[in-house]
């Protein structure tokens, strides 16, 4: 009996085992251990979030940060920056499990300063501490903190007024007598401010400048010079200074003023080896021109342009500098030649110099120049008659009349430059002859474009007519022409040239 028991037992223990148990109420899973002591065996910490008790402290006020993550036994650091979180202002690490809750006191630092903070969780990866992942969260401070008891708040602080003199930086070297520029700014401050110079590790000399913005620069012109003294070579400090609260200032770095001595280095003058207009042809207004040549290493650069350009007041101003000058390298440099608001400009040739900064010439390049033109009629009053033939019975040269009394003629418009008529009437014996003889000079660079025939009549097969001799010299400025005639009775000739002319844009031919 006995051991039947035992046995029955043992089965309803077995029985018992098998059977899946179900309870009511959930059970708490078992945290995992935050130190493994079996080095072989420790999984690298990962992090995966970060919690504060609050995102929005006042000033001096003492938050909570709790980092979760896989259970771990390296450091992970707590990296609190300004802004954007590239600039840390402060760490904490040592942490050893998670998730774990970090000490308030050790976490915020004294800092009494509201704006917006970024709170990093990142991994402190080495031999000995292994912890991977990183989690971040923004924190804005605000300007006004509460008291222990939470009750009332503390007035707020006055903002403090701070300068910070920018330039010159620690031990820069200024070169007495040049020109250098001091920067400052400032915080919370308003009024004018004095720039003091003094002496490093000594008394203050004087002042240099006064009444200046709270924030902004000044162009020392002339380095050492302070109110009716210059400074000699030494080592000094410049003060920037409130005029209206005297203790607000700031002392910069040190800084040298020093005398400088620059070796003389002979610079070799530009040269011109070969230019190029675009458009090829001529140089005119609006014309880019392309120089090769050596020694185009100093900015500025200049292209200059000699030659006769009448201004305004009918003087001539020489040389003109070429507009939109771009230097290529040390051998190439290009511009435009300008587009003249005076007009007038006679075609010519003129030189071309490039020079640099050091005022060094190049040598001259002649290159044409073709001003703006326009085109006119020489008109019929602008032409002189040296003859007019008058052995026919009617002669009309221009404006000249030969006529046996009771004959008409008709004189023609002033736009016809040449025009010659004779007439040999009924009833004459033999045949009349003679010739016509004219003269145009152009002046101010006009010169002959065009001759336009507009009549040449003969109202027989027995008139002769011949002309102009010598032939229209196109591009020239003076013209003698003749023309020759030959008139049966009852006959007559008629000749009408127009005469283009062309010439600088704003001027006249006369």
């Amino acid at each position: 009996m006995k051991t039947k028991f035992n046995i029955s037992i043992l089965v309803i223990v077995a029985l018992l085992l098998s059977i899946p148990i179900s309870w009511s109420a959930k059970r708490t899973p078992e945290k995992p251990s935050a130190v493994v002591t079996n080095p072989a065996t420790r999984v690298p910490s990962h992090v995966t979030g970060v919690i504060v008790s609050t995102k929005n402290p006042e000033v001096g006020q003492r938050i909570k940060v709790t980092v979760t993550g896989i259970p771990n036994y390296g450091d992970c650091l707590i990296n609190l920056s300004k802004g954007d979180g590239t600039t840390p202002i402060y760490f904490y690490g040592n942490s050893k499990s998670f998730p774990f809750t970090a000490s308030n006191k050790n976490l915020w630092p004294k800092y009494d300063k509201p704006g917006t903070y970024t709170l990093i969780i990142m991994g402190n990866n080495s031999s000995s501490c292994k912890c991977s992942g990183s989690a971040n969260v923004t924190i804005t401070v605000k300007g006004v903190a509460k008291d222990n008891k939470g009750t009332s708040s503390l007035p707020k602080p006055a903002p403090p007024m701070l300068l910070n003199l920018i330039s010159p930086m620690n031990d820069a070297k200024w070169a007495l007598g040049h020109e250098y520029k001091i920067k400052w700014a400032s915080t919370n401050l308003t009024g004018k401010v004095r720039l003091e110079l003094v002496r490093d590790k000594g008394p203050m000399l004087g002042i240099i400048a006064e009444n200046l913005p709270a924030h902004g620069s000044y162009q020392w012109t002339k380095a050492g010079e302070y109110i009716g003294h210059t400074a000699k070579q030494g080592k000094y400090r410049i003060r920037v200074r409130s005029m209206t609260e005297f203790q607000c200032f700031d002392e910069g770095d040190p800084f040298n003023l020093i005398i400088l001595i620059k070796a003389i280095k002979l610079v070799a003058p530009p040269v011109i080896d070969g230019v190029v207009p675009v458009p090829l042809g001529a140089l005119t207004p609006g014309t880019q021109l392309f120089i090769k040549g050596k020694n185009f290493i100093h900015q500025p650069i200049e292209i200059l342009m000699s030659g006769n350009f009448p201004d305004g007041y009918n003087s001539n101003y020489s040389p003109i500098s070429l507009t939109k000058v771009t230097l290529e390298s040390s051998t190439k440099v290009n511009g435009f030649v300008p587009i003249f608001s005076k007009k007038g400009h006679l075609d010519q040739t003129v030189e071309i110099r490039v020079k640099n900064v050091k005022g060094s010439l190049s040598n001259p390049w002649k290159v044409k120049f073709v001003g703006q033109k326009e085109q006119k009629i020489v008109l019929r009053n602008d032409v002189v008659v040296l003859h007019c033939g008058a052995d026919g019975n009617s002669n009309v040269c221009n404006k000249v009349v030969h006529k046996d009394p009771g004959l008409t003629w008709t004189m023609h418009s002033n736009l016809i430059s040449i025009s010659g008529y004779h007439f040999n009437k009924m009833g004459a014996v033999g045949y009349d002859k003679g010739y016509d003889k004219y003269k145009i000079n152009l002046k101010n660079g006009w010169k002959f474009k065009s001759l336009q025939k507009v009549k040449w009549v003969k109202t027989s097969g027995n008139e002769k007519l011949s002309g102009p001799f010598p032939p229209f010299p196109e591009g020239e400025s003076n013209w003698t022409p003749k023309f020759y005639w030959e008139v049966s009775p009852n006959d007559r000739v008629k000749y009408h040239f127009k005469i283009i002319a062309e010439g600088p844009l704003g001027t006249h031919y006369k």
